[in-house]
């Protein structure tokens, strides 16, 4: 944060505060960023790939022990899935979001009755690296939830809270 506050002559602490607390849109400011980005570099391509973060604590939005292709392994991390668009000389990150690991899914917290609304969470928990028929390690496989009830829809708007909106933000309304 130092270096870009130094770069653009404001205080460190003033853009720190501007990142983290302001009430900007992000959606609108990505959008435009990533309308820039494509006249700038004409793509030849798209790309989606994913990406790990090595992380020693928990404390981290979506950190959880997982696997990463860009370490190789299972491992404490977080993973962000991005947009690209690319040529042989240039290439620029359109969007990009955290990976919900199952441990940081509200629907594996136990409900009520004590058991998990999520019947795979106890597995995970048992078992937290899932093992392939040779017995050899492999990357958690999410099984996609049932469909919410129809409350549940109504009150994010007609889709799941966590749909992608058309607008790609990932933020309802």
């Amino acid at each position: 944060m130092q270096p870009m506050a130094q770069r653009l002559g404001v205080d460190h602490q003033q853009l720190q505060q501007f990142l983290t607390s302001s009430t900007w849109d992000v959606g609108g400011v990505r959008r435009r960023l990533a309308t820039a980005a494509v006249e700038v570099v004409a793509p030849e391509v798209w790309v989606v790939d994913d990406t790990g973060f090595p992380k020693d604590g928990k404390a981290s939005a979506c950190v959880a022990r997982q696997y990463s292709g860009t370490l190789g392994k299972v491992a404490n991390c977080q993973i962000a899935v991005t947009v690209h668009v690319a040529t042989d000389t240039a290439s620029a990150v359109l969007n990009w979001r955290l990976f919900l690991p199952e441990s940081w899914d509200e629907g594996c917290v136990p409900g009520p009755d004590g058991k998990p609304a999520n019947v795979h969470a106890r597995r995970l928990r048992q078992q937290p690296v899932t093992l392939d028929a040779a017995g050899a390690k492999k990357p958690n496989t999410r099984v996609r939830p049932a469909a919410p009830s129809r409350s549940r829809r109504s009150a994010a708007g007609g889709r799941h809270p966590r749909s992608p909106t058309p607008s790609g933000t990932g933020r309802s309304g």
